[in-house]
């Protein structure tokens, strides 16, 4: 057995454990009561305050909706859709102002409540002075900035270019869905694959290693594009294989440096 197959079944095993912590809802069924989905709503998304500006909210049945609607706008292929919400699912868990930090042990963890950041960001943004600043702060102390973490220098200042050039909030949902998919674009190689696949097994996993930049994470990114794809795929669509006995590229997990983080 090969070690890429014996990572897959292994986070094939682990996954349900690790959704019991936190982001089991993201594969149950949709929710079909009333009463639960008025109880989701008023978690968000929600309407920033005197903003015009939307901040998708973590855990939130109504915010993977919203995203799903959002990247399909940009993206050719709910394939590509698909692999993109995945990694924005292991990224953020959805939440559009996500910021990152390393603790003491070094465990990975998002904080709840970084508007401060965003909001110091915002301020400079319409004529760049806090540009230096974010890419800085991002990179060398948060870690990770929004739906995707964006953490590589040079994807910061193209991220913080595009909410310039938008005139929005770095935090905003949409801005970020548009910038993944026009930074995909620009790696010609990368998305001449996502193009040419109808696998989102096989486009998870060539977003988390090739975009993203993950050599151990790719997996959970596989699993969760093709949740996703499975729920909200149009259905007249190439249908994906089942990803179980998928065979994916023989490719070498490229070094960091080379990777988009």
């Amino acid at each position: 057995m090969g070690v890429k197959a014996f990572q897959v079944i292994i986070a094939k095993l682990l996954l349900p454990a690790m959704l019991c912590f936190g982001t089991a809802d993201l594969t149950a069924p949709v929710k079909e009561t009333a009463e639960q989905h008025v109880e989701a709503a008023a978690e968000l998304p929600e309407q920033a305050e005197e903003a015009s500006y939307v901040v998708t909210k973590h855990k939130s049945e109504e915010s993977e909706r919203y995203l799903w609607d959002c990247i399909s706008r940009y993206s050719p292929s709910d394939v590509i859709t698909a692999s993109i919400m995945g990694m924005f699912w292991r990224e953020s868990f959805f939440r559009s102002d996500c910021t990152a930090h390393w603790t003491e042990v070094l465990a990975y963890t998002k904080y709840d409540q970084p508007t401060d950041f965003t909001q110091k960001i915002d301020k400079g943004l319409a004529d760049g002075s806090t540009r230096e600043q974010f890419v800085e702060e991002v990179h060398d102390a948060i870690g990770g900035y929004g739906l995707g973490q964006w953490y590589s220098e040079y994807l910061l200042e193209a991220f913080y270019d595009y909410a310039q050039e938008w005139g929005t909030s770095i935090a905003d949902a949409e801005m970020q869905c548009a910038f993944t998919v026009d930074s995909l674009r620009d790696n010609e190689e990368l998305w001449e694959k996502l193009q040419s696949t109808k696998n989102p097994w096989q486009a998870g996993y060539d977003i988390a290693v090739f975009y993203d930049g993950t050599r151990t994470g790719y997996p959970y990114i596989q699993e969760m594009s093709k949740v996703f794809y499975d729920r909200y795929a149009e259905k007249d669509e190439t249908a994906a294989e089942e990803s179980d006995g998928v065979e994916l590229e023989a490719e070498q997990t490229p070094d960091a440096e080379e990777t988009a983080e």
